[in-house]
C-alpha cells in the first residue's frame, strides 16, 4: 500500500490498489530493491502469512517500524517468534474477523490521511 498511501486522496489510492489488482485481488510493486504484494481479500493475506516465518523488511521501514512497534513487534520478527505470534493472532485474520472491523479500519485510515496532510 506504501506507494498508494503517498497520494493525496487516499481513498484514490485505495482505489487504484484496486484497479491494478488481478483477478485474484493481488497487486504486486517494488520498494525499494524488494518485491512487496499488496492483497485485497483477508483469505490472501491469511495464506501469503501462513506459508512463511521470514518477511525481509526494508531497512528504512525496519527502523520506522522499531522506533514506533519496538524492537519485538510480530511486524519485525521471524523464525519461531514469528510463528508463536502468528498462531496467537490468526484469528484476527479471518474473513469475518476483517469483515467486522472494514468500517473502523475505513474511518481510522482517513484520520490517518487528514492528519498526514495536515
Amino acid at each position: 500500500h506504501i506507494p498508494h498511501l503517498a497520494l493525496r486522496n487516499f481513498e484514490e489510492g485505495l482505489k487504484t490498489l484496486v484497479d491494478t489488482a488481478n483477478p485474484n485481488g493481488r497487486s504486486c510493486f517494488w520498494i525499494g530493491n524488494e518485491a512487496a504484494i499488496s492483497v485485497i481479500h483477508g483469505r490472501d493475506a491469511h495464506m501469503f502469512l501462513s506459508v512463511t516465518s521470514d518477511r525481509n523488511l526494508d531497512p528504512l521501514f525496519k527502523r520506522h517500524y522499531k522506533r514506533i512497534l519496538g524492537l519485538n513487534s510480530p511486524i519485525l520478527i521471524n523464525g519461531k517468534d514469528w510463528k508463536l505470534y502468528r498462531s496467537a493472532i490468526h484469528r484476527a485474520f479471518s474473513p469475518q474477523a476483517l469483515k467486522e472491523c472494514q468500517s473502523s479500519m475505513n474511518l481510522i485510515s482517513l484520520r490517518l490521511q487528514s492528519s498526514l496532510i495536515q
